[in-house]
């Protein structure tokens, strides 16, 4: 993956930063049965920069290097996939790539977005008053995670990737408040249907299978907040 440092989120001017010599966007159909391979991958050195089956709001995350949360953008943002094919000038350095992102998302997408600094609603994930139930990993084990719909079992994850999971789940920030920075086993199950009693809600399980609370707060940060953006690119 690449990664590109910017000061703050304020984007560049589209006419001053690089370009793709030539990009493939085509919206992809995501098949009802099989497996597919989803992710963004590219390499400077190879000239090239794929990504296959990317949502429009993984692919405005990536191009300015911000959180997911951070967009504040239509619903359909994480529902729209493309799949990008695109070649590189040649001796494109690693940190010109993702600035050539940002010029292809407002030249096929038509997208218009800007700076602001808002407070919006999140969860603060804190330890409840009785105290964590977390299992500690092995620290020879691996890492691993299994998902599916109301159960979440990982090895060898962190705080992080408890709450990146329920920022996914309630599409709502999830901050880490804890102050537990070890490695943890964790299998946690709750009732993906509301009208399903035989398991607790995901507040409710977090809570009692973890010793964990979820609190309800707002927060100011740093967002991006998009003005317009097509869901179909430009003709190729």
């Amino acid at each position: 993956m690449f990664l590109i440092l910017l000061g703050g989120v304020r984007p560049a001017a589209a006419q001053s930063r690089p370009a793709f010599d030539v990009a493939s966007v085509k919206v992809a159909e995501i098949p009802q049965h099989g497996v597919i391979r989803v992710g963004l991958t590219g390499n400077a050195a190879h000239g090239m920069f794929q990504c296959s089956y990317c949502s429009l709001e993984s692919l405005v995350s990536q191009a300015w290097s911000i959180k997911a949360y951070q967009i504040i953008g239509p619903e359909w943002l994480i529902s729209v996939s493309v799949n990008i094919d695109a070649k590189l000038p040649p001796g494109t350095p690693n940190d010109q790539v993702l600035l050539m992102l940002q010029t292809l998302l407002e030249e096929r997408f038509h997208l218009a977005l800007h700076p602001e600094q808002k407070e919006i609603p999140v969860f603060a994930l804190e330890v409840d008053d009785k105290g964590a139930r977390l299992h500690p990993a092995d620290p020879a084990g691996r890492g691993s995670i299994r998902q599916g719909p109301g159960t979440w079992t990982a090895t060898k994850t962190t705080m992080v990737g408890l709450t990146n999971m329920l920022t996914r789940q309630f599409n709502r920030t999830v901050l880490d408040k804890t102050g537990l920075q070890g490695q943890y086993d964790i299998d946690l199950h709750w009732a993906p249907d509301p009208n399903d009693t035989a398991l607790p809600d995901l507040p409710g399980a977090v809570r009692s299978q973890l010793g964990l609370r979820l609190k309800s707060q707002k927060e100011s940060m740093a967002v991006m907040v998009i003005d317009h953006l097509d869901k179909a690119p430009t003709e190729n």
